[in-house]
């Protein structure tokens, strides 16, 4: 069940559409379309000399999302300034954001609002308001939207407040450095999703490659021709930025406070990795200098639907 919509201008202007009261602010929302799972194409090739055909590839195409609402008076508030409310925070051909609080999910997705249409002159006014989204998913709100995974690095051991009772011993561990090459990931989301990983390097390391245990897939970092375009090997203090996100690919390299795009130090050979519903075992291997990176990967929680 939705309890309310928050809606987001491009402008930034905020207003919250409660379905269980819709007096508050003079909207009720009477049926909202395409919140539900978005229809898959399925390309195939037909058997020229038998029965049914040959699967070639699947896509999931953009989202339609149709709200129904009525404008209402209330207070010194009459229907049309109800109505003029639309208007300010669903701008045509604008983007906007909608926030969506269900009974088990709390979650965001964007689009641009193709129509704002009223029926003015029925007894019981109404306005269809038409948003498509490019990208049809989902994206849990929980936690602040991300979750973060540290491969490697400091392992916290305590919680402040702490006492130190000796002065002549190190009695309490301030952290634990630990070098977890690889790494098991609980994805709860129903959608596929790309992550952006971050590996930084504290000393030499050559021939980067992260993979993923189960389905054997893997991102391959030529440092030799990460060379060539950095003009030297990996150094210390050096940052890498592998993003597997759609329409957000990239391989950039930090160095020195500047940004350089080695999207060709990049293996031919290699895959975009994603994470898939479930539990997913990805982890790392260098030719030399493994324990010198520090490898932090985050990701967003994809639903197909609410």
């Amino acid at each position: 069940m939705v309890y309310s919509v928050k809606v987001t201008s491009y402008l930034g202007e905020e207003i919250v559409l409660d379905l269980m009261n819709p007096w508050k602010n003079g909207l009720a929302i009477t049926d909202i379309e395409g919140i539900g799972v978005v229809k898959a194409t399925i390309n195939y090739t037909e058997n020229a000399s038998g029965d049914g055909g040959r699967y070639n590839s699947s896509r999931i195409g953009t989202r339609n999302i149709v709200f129904t609402i009525r404008p209402l008076s209330i207070g010194f508030q009459t229907v049309e300034d109800s109505r003029q409310l639309l208007y300010r925070y669903f701008h045509i051909k604008q983007l906007v954001t909608l926030d969506f609080t269900t009974e088990r999910r709390h979650a965001r997705i964007t689009g641009y609002v193709e129509d704002n249409d009223p029926n003015i002159f029925s007894d019981e006014e109404s306005v269809q308001i038409s948003i498509i989204c490019a990208d049809p998913y989902f994206y849990d709100l929980k936690d602040g939207g991300e979750t973060e995974v540290s491969f490697s690095g400091t392992e916290a051991l305590f919680e402040f407040p702490f006492e130190n009772n000796s002065t002549s011993s190190d009695l309490i561990e301030f952290g634990e450095i630990t070098f977890r090459r690889e790494q098991l990931i609980q994805y709860n989301g129903s959608a596929e999703v790309g992550f952006v990983i971050r590996i930084h390097a504290s000393g030499e390391a050559k021939m980067i490659t992260i993979y993923n245990i189960d389905t054997r897939e893997s991102m391959r970092v030529d440092t030799d021709r990460f060379a060539q375009i950095a003009g030297s090997e990996i150094q210390n203090g050096d940052e890498i930025v592998i993003s597997t996100i759609i329409g957000q690919k990239s391989v950039i390299l930090i160095r020195d406070g500047k940004e350089w795009n080695i999207l060709n130090s990049l293996d031919k050979d290699s895959s975009w990795l994603k994470l898939k519903s479930g539990t997913n075992r990805l982890a790392y291997i260098c030719d030399e200098g493994a324990e010198y990176l520090d490898f932090t990967l985050t990701y967003k929680t994809a639903f197909e639907g609410l």
